[in-house]
């Protein structure tokens, strides 16, 4: 696992009292973070609890993703890879960053 963007954002939103969880089908469980020692330990969850969440944020575009799932969600969704867009997806309510 290489030191993503994706770790600065779950840092940050973690340090402003945001309960954050994170799935990446790639990453079961965050092993060695030498930036952010406190994510260490971290657990991948399930897709299906996307719709449990006030946000999603989509830091990585992976092809193994059922995004369908992810618009389908209710929930608020800040695409910063244009995932959806590029699929032709339209959540309820996207904020393209």
């Amino acid at each position: 696992m290489r030191e993503s963007p994706s770790l600065e954002i779950f840092n940050a939103l973690s340090e402003i009292g945001c309960k954050v969880s994170y799935h990446d089908p790639l990453i079961a469980k965050i092993e060695s973070c030498s930036k952010f020692p406190e994510l260490v330990g971290k657990n991948s969850v399930e897709l299906q609890m996307a719709s449990t969440f006030d946000a999603i944020i989509i830091a990585t575009d992976h092809d193994d993703i059922d995004y369908n799932e992810i618009a389908q969600s209710g929930c608020l969704v800040i695409d910063t890879r244009n995932a959806l867009g590029s699929r032709s997806l339209s959540p309820s309510i996207l904020i393209k960053a």
